[in-house]
């Protein structure tokens, strides 16, 4: 793409733009095994993804094999420099369309070749990456006017603000990354690059963060990222028409009067990628920073793949009425559009979530699989909708202190299909949660809960339900249950270490052979079986203050026979001595009937379990 080898967008009929082909072609070169992409791990080092999951890389390895061949047949085209190898003569030997030198952090700056050396002969070069510090003679000239047709330029951990005043005269300039270096500025002539399609700064301290006004005017120019350390602070009047840029990063909010920077991405529909910081700068407008917001027409970018809305470091004057309700209209107008992908939010200021993640609201955001919002110092409470993101994969959570409760918002428990495809769920930072409920269901292929559930102390649930798991087969050593419910779980065989277990209904679980270590105040169980012949082995033992069974008309009627010469009723009874009070029901009968027909043992029963209860109710 940075050469300009692509063919021009819809060449070949389709309506595939040169950025998609681009993809495609990345795509073709992994599928084939000659580049292996990779993602950096938060140490820096790299860890080689899977095949299929290279969307988001954008680092990529290949084999040595392959890339000695590639050298080879580009012959005297192409020049590659390593570590430790002896430069100035190689460089000086030929000249070369792509040179490519690179050390490393250990490797003074004696180790790269002179700039004198590659600028002299080196006017055809088409690339130039350099990854170090390069040597400047004095008296030598040290700019870019040498390369007249270099369309690609990557600079990391080298010298750059002295390009500044040349940079311009790179007429044919379509790619320039700059990344940790001391460039403190664009150009000012930066318009004269006509060509420049790809700006990328990364991790540049030095840079000042404002864009010269001219850049407005660079037509072509599709990617800007300005990030990490880089700071992007002012945004030039006019930078709506840049109308060809698909992905922006770092983009500042400012305001200047009635005029708001927000309204400059009004015209910005190729948008597949945004980023906004200082989204508390929308504020001080008043009444009309909903307005504002408004003009971003945030929704009418229908390319629009990722999202991050960013606010600057909260402070807690910051969580005053006036401050809150401005915010969270801010939010509730910049509403995706439906085929947004990821989502990110940063130190959100709201009290609420934004209204477009509601229940009665989140059906338009048809595609989202990724959300995180880090960062709720005010929220109190989750968005209602989260349950019912139908594509939603990965959720994270994390720096909300004021949220002590997850319940019923959450995941809905008349929403039979909650949280449909998540496979990654991570709360962090939750210092303040007291409270929550754990509802899995038609969960066809989990087989295990996660460890986190037990050694964890600060999220601890104190319900927990799992119905329609096939797979799973223990349930164990979560301390804070207080209420249990299996249904349907086939291949469940061990519930064990609940110690503050208080209420456990079980239905459809036949496999189970060990519940132990539930504690000592278990006060009522439920087990429904339709099938059930005898009693299960494992309630032999258990302390249990209630127990409501609903079994066979012939089990029912064994355990209310009184039959004191009857082996097979003592047999049954010896297995629930320990418990308090007991109440059978026959299951093959309708409710109706069955309440007539129930019976309780020792009449001084004074409450029922809470499922039998509500089922004798509803009968009365």
């Amino acid at each position: 793409m940075g050469e300009g080898f692509l063919p021009a967008p819809g060449g070949d009929g389709s309506m595939k733009e040169e950025y998609d082909v681009g993809v495609s072609y990345y795509t073709s070169l992994i599928r084939r095994n000659l580049i292996q992409p990779v993602v950096l791990d938060y140490s820096g080092s790299e860890t080689v993804v899977a095949v299929l999951d290279y969307s988001g890389s954008q680092i990529a390895l290949m084999d040595g094999v392959i890339r000695s061949f590639a050298e080879f047949m580009a012959k005297e085209e192409v020049l590659v420099i390593r570590p430790g190898q002896e430069s100035t003569q190689l460089i000086s030997s030929a000249k070369f369309r792509r040179l490519s030198i690179v050390s490393t952090k250990s490797e003074s700056a004696v180790v790269l070749p002179d700039w004198n050396s590659i600028s002299e002969k080196q006017e055809l070069l088409r690339s130039l990456i350099i990854k170090g510090r390069m040597k400047f003679e004095p008296g030598i000239d040290s700019s870019l006017n040498r390369f007249p047709s270099l369309p690609v330029l990557m600079l990391r951990y080298a010298e750059s603000d002295r390009f500044v005043e040349s940079l311009a005269k790179l007429k044919h300039l379509r790619f320039l990354l700059l990344s940790c270096t001391d460039i403190s500025r664009l150009p000012d002539d930066i318009h004269k690059m006509k060509f420049l399609e790809y700006v990328h700064i990364e991790d540049c301290a030095r840079f000042s963060g404002e864009l010269p006004n001219s850049i407005v005017k660079l037509e072509r120019l599709r990617h800007l990222l300005i990030i990490d350390g880089a700071p992007f602070t002012v945004v030039p009047k006019g930078f709506g028409g840049l109308t060809n840029l698909r992905e922006l990063g770092s983009f500042p909010v400012q305001t200047d009067g009635e005029w708001c920077s927000l309204q400059e991405l009004g015209s910005l529909y190729r948008l597949r990628n945004l980023k906004i910081v200082g989204l508390q700068a929308a504020m001080p407008c008043s009444a009309s920073s909903s307005a504002t917001a408004a003009k971003a027409k945030m929704h009418e970018k229908q390319q629009l793949k990722e999202l991050y809305l960013d606010w600057n470091n909260p402070r807690e004057e910051e969580n005053r009425d006036e401050v809150v309700q401005r915010v969270e209209e801010v939010i509730d107008q910049l509403r995706p559009p439906c085929h947004v992908e990821e989502l990110y939010f940063d130190n959100y200021l709201g009290r609420r979530g934004p209204s477009w993640l509601t229940a009665a609201a989140t059906v338009d955001l048809k595609s989202l699989t990724r959300l995180r919002l880090r960062g709720l110092p005010f929220c109190t409470q989750l968005p209602d909708g989260l349950c019912q993101l139908h594509s939603l994969k990965e959720l994270l959570i994390r720096s909300a202190p004021a949220i002590r409760r997850v319940g019923p918002e959450f995941v809905h428990h008349h929403q039979m299909s909650a949280f449909p495809r998540l496979e990654d769920l991570k709360f962090s930072r939750l210092p303040n949660w007291e409270e929550w409920k754990l509802h899995i269901q038609d969960c066809s292929k989990l087989d295990r809960l996660p460890a986190g559930l037990a050694s964890s102390k600060r999220i601890a649930p104190r319900e927990l339900s799992v119905h329609h798991a096939a797979r799973i087969t223990a349930l164990e050593n979560i301390a804070s249950v207080e209420t249990l419910t299996v249904y349907d779980c086939p291949r469940l065989k061990v519930i064990r270490g609940f110690p503050r277990l208080r209420y456990v209904g079980i239905e459809l679980c036949r496999a189970i052979e060990v519940l132990q270590e539930v504690g000592p105040a278990l006060d009522s169980m439920e087990l429904i079986d339709p099938a059930m012949k005898t009693l299960p082995e494992y309630l032999r033992g258990l302390q249990i203050g209630q127990l409501f069974l609903r079994c066979p008309q012939r089990l029912h009627d064994l355990l209310n026979s009184d039959s004191s010469n009857d082996d097979e009723y003592w047999h049954e009874m010896e297995k629930i001595k320990h418990c308090g009070y007991f109440l059978t029901e026959p299951a093959d009968q309708s409710i109706t009937t069955s309440t007539r027909s129930s019976s309780i043992r020792n009449s001084h029963c004074s409450s029922f379990p809470r499922c039998a209860l509500r089922s004798l109710l509803a009968a009365i």
